[in-house]
């Protein structure tokens, strides 16, 4: 599984943890077909925005996808979607303001007249508007969801027997690796071209586990797979 963190201004910077797992036997691929299940209704613009992505990005590698009737070297599929991740809370610092009541003032004012015309004054009370004045500051709980989007790939090695991809589960494991993101948004579809970048580093190999590497949307990799789907 991988985890991406979002960094940078101008260039956004993704810190990338690999995990791939290939098998021992597969050989050297060139040509694939992707095998998809049933699409969830509402579903089907993203499946097909990913196959569009993952063709570009197996592009990079120097695959091609066969037409129907041809005999491909892989089957791929594969799985797309957004979780909620995690739930993380932290401290907040907010500045605190009282209200101090205006001045009080008194004021002249005419109120009437006497049957003769004089004027009737009377001293009235006035209170000024209140104002606000800065306090300090105090520390307030606040809770951050991230989302993780996820790219996971699976790809299945032609070895003779079936031909039929309706039962490609039978054929022999070739490689399989996953790609995570996780920050506050639920835009899978802004991280497919570097989720799909960053399974391709370790395509065809073994990670070893969980290796961190670092990814740039302006990255030439990154770049041809938006160009290209």
């Amino acid at each position: 599984m991988c985890a991406l963190f979002l960094g940078g201004c101008a260039t956004t910077s993704y810190e990338v943890k690999v995990r791939a797992l290939p098998s021992p036997s597969a050989s050297k691929p060139a040509t694939y077909r992707f095998f998809r299940a049933a699409v969830a209704p509402g579903n089907e613009a993203l499946d097909e925005e990913t196959m569009r992505t993952l063709r570009s990005a197996l592009a990079t590698k120097g695959l091609r996808e066969v037409p129907a009737g041809a005999e491909p070297d892989l089957v791929i599929s594969f799985s797309c979607g957004v979780m909620l991740a995690s739930v993380r809370q932290t401290m907040l610092s907010e500045p605190i303001y009282y209200y101090v009541p205006g001045p009080i003032r008194y004021e002249t004012v005419q109120v009437g007249t006497t049957p003769t015309g004089s004027p009737i004054y009377q001293t009235v009370t006035r209170q000024d508007p209140p104002t606000q004045q800065f306090y300090g500051y105090r520390s307030v709980p606040s809770e951050t969801r991230y989302f993780r989007k996820i790219l996971r790939l699976r790809m299945l090695e032609n070895n003779g027997t079936p031909k039929d991809l309706a039962t490609a589960e039978a054929w022999a494991n070739a490689w399989g690796g996953d790609a995570s993101y996780e920050s506050e948004d639920k835009n899978l579809s802004k991280v497919l071209p570097v989720l799909a970048a960053a399974s391709m580093v370790y395509f065809g190999k073994d990670s070893s586990g969980i290796v961190p590497i670092r990814i740039k949307d302006t990255d030439s990799d990154v770049v041809a797979i938006k160009r290209g789907r």
